[in-house]
């Protein structure tokens, strides 16, 4: 055996005096006693062992020997170290022998196969062949193997061959026992469905199925004839097609319209047929009679009355439709001469009916027989609205009643003395006439308005305003001047002064103001003496909301500030209700 030098170490420094090292090596879990020459204690190499004996390096030789493991140099301090780890555990030490040669015994068979070859046992290197039987392919491991120190390499395992998996047929089915070598698979077609073709395939060693693939293909039925009469039209003459039928005009059928191709090649039910549709025998209407024999699809019945009677309230001729039915409607006898009895009253004209009579009634009549009275009263003369100026707080009136032309009536009225005296304001009289025969009213209304005698209109100053009450101005008005800022009315005429008007139509103080003319030069009118909301500034057109809150101003702390505080003016007395008369302006 050729001497390993170490890496690192030269053949020199390896002495003949090493101590002889016994490893183990595990292979296929048996213990084997491995001989290997190590570096004698003091040099530089020791050895490396596998993972049960630590740091142990192997390689082969030629000629199916191990030459042992490989030697590694390591520090001096090392070796020492390592040479005593092992004595201590009571490592034995042996001069080193030569390597047996490698053997391997021939290997088992594989399930479904068997190996080539005769052989018992084989030497390092010799090759071996699988072979699996029919139907089955190696399809784990390699199909050869090689003998080795560790024994054989690799495995082989064989399988049986696979065909794959089939799909059903179109309307059909297809069984298989599974998809392996010998296996086989079965062919079915649904219901109205035959097969074409093998039902039966097998998965040969091939990897293939046997055959080739059926089809399924519809059941067919037999063409139909037209039945008497009518008609048959179909879908189509296989498995699951329907064939439906229908009868010619004025035909009913007898037995099932539709008829459907099933799975055995036969036409379902039998065939329909088609009679003459009957409408039924009409009987004559009451007072009436009625002509025909026949009555089935096309035939014609005619109706008539008694003397005295008329047809009426359907058809006088019917014919019998396809659809079964008489057309139109039966017409019945009806008493005509109605008017004979003379029915009608207060002038009514009388109109024969079919068993009944209409009344034609004269104005003011109404009812069946034109018996009740429907008008009220007829008003003829009504007073019309009047309206009094006065002086005085109250006024006695007298006006003439109403007329109507009705002779029974019964008359009604809120002043039924027809005269009454009465205050400033409107007054409504009211005469209600009812008939006692029918209860209807007609009614007079009129109106009776007396208000104090109206009041000069005020004539507004130059250069200044009037401002008034404008609510409630029918029964009185209470005004004051106003006077653009830094102007004032002449002297003698205080501005301040309240003007009214009443009953009389007069006003109190006279009005006989033209016009702001007294200029003031820088005097400050708070020390004047005269109140501040007689006077407004800019021009009285567009001061009119300015000159309306201050006539409240003045009317609220004058003795008439009851036209502002009564709960009768309360909601008027605002300064947008103010009637306000602008003068002419001559200073722009």
């Amino acid at each position: 055996m050729q001497e390993v030098v170490p890496e690192g170490c030269s053949f020199d420094t390896l002495s003949l005096d090493g101590l002889v090292e016994r490893c183990f090596d595990h292979l296929d879990n048996k213990t084997q006693h491995i001989e290997k020459e190590l570096a004698p204690v003091g040099t530089n190499c020791v050895i490396k062992y596998d993972i049960y004996l630590p740091i142990c390096y192997e390689f082969l030789c030629s000629g199916g020997y191990w030459n042992g493991p490989v030697l590694k140099c390591v520090g001096k301090h090392d070796a020492n170290r390592e040479i005593k780890r092992r004595q201590k555990k009571s490592f034995w030490w042996n001069r080193s022998s030569r390597p047996a040669p490698v053997r391997c015994s021939r290997p088992a068979d594989p399930a479904h196969g068997a190996v080539q070859g005769t052989g018992d046992t084989y030497g390092d290197g010799h090759v071996v062949k699988y072979e699996c039987y029919t139907g089955y392919r190696v399809t784990a491991g390699s199909r050869e193997r090689t003998c080795r120190r560790n024994g054989w390499t690799g495995d082989s395992t064989c399988t049986r061959v696979s065909c794959g998996y089939l799909s059903d047929p179109t309307h059909g089915d297809v069984s298989m026992s599974g998809h392996r070598y010998g296996d086989s698979a079965s062919y079915s077609c649904y219901s109205g469905y035959t097969l074409s073709g093998r039902s039966r395939r097998t998965c040969t060693s091939h990897g293939s199925w046997s055959g080739s693939t059926p089809s399924c293909t519809r059941v067919t039925c037999r063409r139909l004839s037209d039945p008497a009469h009518g008609d048959v039209r179909t879908s189509g003459h296989e498995y699951g097609d329907y064939a439906t039928y229908s009868c010619d005009t004025g035909y009913t059928m007898t037995g099932y319209y539709r008829r459907t191709c099933d799975s055995s090649g036969v036409w379902r039910r039998n065939a329909p047929s088609c009679a003459r549709i009957s409408c039924g025998r009409q009987s004559a209407p009451t007072h009436g009679y009625v002509s025909g024999y026949s009555y089935r699809y096309g035939d014609v019945t005619r109706y008539s009355c008694r003397p005295d009677y008329t047809l009426t309230g359907g058809s006088s001729t019917r014919t019998c439709t396809a659809s079964g039915r008489w057309t139109g409607s039966k017409p019945s006898c009806v008493f005509s001469n109605t008017c004979g009895s003379h029915p009608c009253q207060n002038g009514a004209k009388c109109v024969n009916g079919l068993n009944r009579y209409n009344c034609q009634c004269a104005y003011g009549w109404f009812g069946t027989n034109c018996e009740i009275d429907i008008l009220a009263p007829r008003l003829t003369h009504c007073p019309s609205n009047k309206t009094h100026y006065i002086s005085t707080p109250s006024v006695t009136l007298n006006w003439t009643a109403p007329t109507f032309s009705d002779p029974t009536i019964r008359l009604t009225s809120n002043y039924p003395l027809n005269k009454a005296t009465f205050p400033w304001g409107e007054f409504f009289i009211q005469y209600v006439a009812t008939k006692p025969s029918n209860g209807l009213r007609t009614q007079c209304l009129f109106r009776e308005a007396v208000y104090p005698r109206p009041c000069q209109s005020f004539v507004a100053p130059d250069n200044g305003a009037v401002a008034c009450n404008g609510w409630n101005g029918r029964f009185g008005e209470v005004c004051t001047v106003l006077c653009q800022q830094n102007w004032d009315l002449p002297p003698g005429k205080p501005i301040s002064r309240l003007y009214v008007c009443g009953a009389s139509g007069q006003w109190i103080p006279k009005m006989n103001i033209s016009a702001c003319s007294e200029r003031w030069y820088g005097v400050d009118r708070s020390k004047s003496g005269e109140p501040q909301p007689h006077y407004f500034s800019g021009d009285c057109a567009d001061q009119r909301k300015e000159i309306g809150e201050k006539y409240i101003e003045v009317l609220t702390a004058s003795d008439m500030a009851e036209m502002c505080t009564s709960s009768r003016w309360r909601g008027s007395c605002v300064p947008q209700k103010a009637k306000v008369v602008c003068g002419k302006n001559t200073l722009a």
